[in-house]
């Protein structure tokens, strides 16, 4: 969906108190945003960001610009495509990568950033854990331990 066309629900932006002209605002820089992240992408990356059949894995080496590519896809799905944030997936291995793209995000999505799924592959676990502990057959209140706190759990 084109941003000229993104559709606003009167009850979600006065929920949010959000104005109608700092909708337009950031419409109007994520769609200059947005031709200038795709600018700097090369052939590969940019066939990665508009590929849209299917769920899709990104793995490249260092300063290849993965960051860059993620989340130039997130901002296409969203603004281009219409795809709610909270159906968007996205897992990294650091915090500092998660903590990045979530910057980045927030940057590009100011009032939406709170409805984006970045994760590390531990901290997306975790927060299934929590979320269905007692279909686990967890109790309430399931912690993890650090390998200190386990050697002294241990030892009692």
């Amino acid at each position: 969906m084109p941003l000229n066309e993104v559709l606003i629900f009167p009850h979600s932006v006065q929920h949010l108190g959000i104005t109608i002209s700092a909708l337009k605002q950031q419409n109007a820089f994520l769609s200059s945003r947005n031709e200038s992240l795709v600018m700097l992408l090369n052939k590969e990356q940019k066939a990665a960001v508009e590929y849209v059949d299917g769920p899709q894995v990104i793995v490249a080496g260092p300063g290849s610009g993965k960051t860059r590519v993620i989340i130039s896809k997130i901002e296409y799905l969203v603004s281009q495509l219409g795809i709610d944030p909270s159906r968007i997936l996205a897992i990294t291995f650091s915090n500092k990568a998660a903590d990045e793209m979530s910057d980045r995000l927030a940057e590009s999505f100011p009032y939406r950033s709170h409805e984006f799924n970045v994760h590390t592959f531990h901290a997306l676990c975790w927060r299934i854990v929590q979320e269905f502990s007692a279909e686990a057959g967890f109790k309430p209140g399931v912690q993890i331990l650090d390998q200190t706190a386990a050697w002294v759990l241990v030892r009692r």
